[in-house]
């Protein structure tokens, strides 16, 4: 009788942390798309944002790439005060 207490209690201790996981991912998930949209209401930020997705479009363009990007690795180099796309 203990031990099928002790099992059952082991079981619900290890739903528990995946249970949080996934809640986690999902509220993650949200909040990356809707910080977006909050800055999108502002108008300096909203103008930025166009001004600039104009620059970007061009200088992918240029290299031959697709612009959004799905994927982006960004290098910086400190001392040489360098950024790499």
């Amino acid at each position: 009788m203990i031990e099928a207490r002790m099992v059952k209690k082991v079981r619900t201790m290890a739903i528990v942390p995946i249970f949080i996981l996934v809640i986690d991912m999902a509220f993650y998930q949200i909040a990356a798309q809707s910080f977006k949209d909050q800055q999108r209401r502002y108008p300096r930020i909203r103008a930025t944002m166009e001004a600039k997705a104009a620059l970007l479009e061009g200088l992918f363009g240029s290299k031959g790439l697709p612009y959004p990007p799905s994927e982006i690795f960004i290098r910086i180099f400190k001392r040489e005060r360098a950024l790499a796309l």
